[in-house]
């Protein structure tokens, strides 16, 4: 679902650059063609042709908007690719872009590497940040409501697990206690074993 979900928002940006582009008899092309090249390789999951492509748009362009899908894109390919810190890297950067479509999308990515990391507490306050740009988003509210669920369980998790420390704790003291029952039994056995003997050697005079 993120997968489709980035290769639809990378498509039409990219679409519609191209579309401004062509109106625009001045407009080089090139970083657009580069963003799009990188699309279509990132839909056939040639991840290497795809950064290449999303490189050379964002390198070949001043325009922040241009940059800001490319490094979209190259986001959206780590993350394909399971190299979540390389993904950060670049949603680090567009986080607070003027698109909004970009910025939804980043948080959203940003939340599903944290999710994926365990990250809870992290990946709600993501998934809430990419809501608020677009609320009309129905996998950062499932997510949400997954990374929720999966809060409250961690921290039920910890609960049980802080309270058989307790009882561990209380366990290691009665051992302890019953040792030393044990060692004065013991002595108190050879004490009276002793005093035993000791009237033993007086009757046998």
């Amino acid at each position: 679902m993120a997968r489709v979900r980035c290769l639809l928002a990378v498509r039409a940006a990219v679409g519609a650059l191209l579309s401004l582009a062509i109106a625009g008899c001045r407009v080089d092309v090139s970083p657009y063609a580069s963003v799009l090249s990188g699309t279509l390789a990132w839909s056939g999951k040639d991840w290497e042709s795809a950064s290449a492509s999303f490189l050379r748009g964002e390198a070949g362009t001043d325009d922040p908007v241009v940059k800001d899908y490319a490094l979209y894109g190259l986001a959206a390919t780590c993350l394909a690719q399971g190299e979540y810190a390389a993904a950060e890297v670049y949603l680090e950067r567009v986080l607070e872009s003027p698109v909004d479509e970009i910025r939804a999308g980043a948080w959203y990515q940003a939340g599903t590497i944290a999710h994926l990391r365990g990250e809870y507490a992290a990946a709600v306050a993501a998934f809430k940040r990419s809501l608020r740009v677009d609320p009309s988003r129905v996998d950062a509210k499932v997510n949400l409501e997954l990374c929720l669920r999966s809060l409250k369980e961690a921290k039920a998790r910890r609960a049980p697990s802080a309270a058989g420390v307790r009882e561990e704790a209380g366990d290691g003291a009665g051992i302890e206690a019953m040792f030393t029952l044990i060692r004065k039994k013991e002595q108190d056995r050879w004490r009276n074993q002793a005093e035993d003997d000791s009237e033993s050697s007086v009757a046998d005079y």
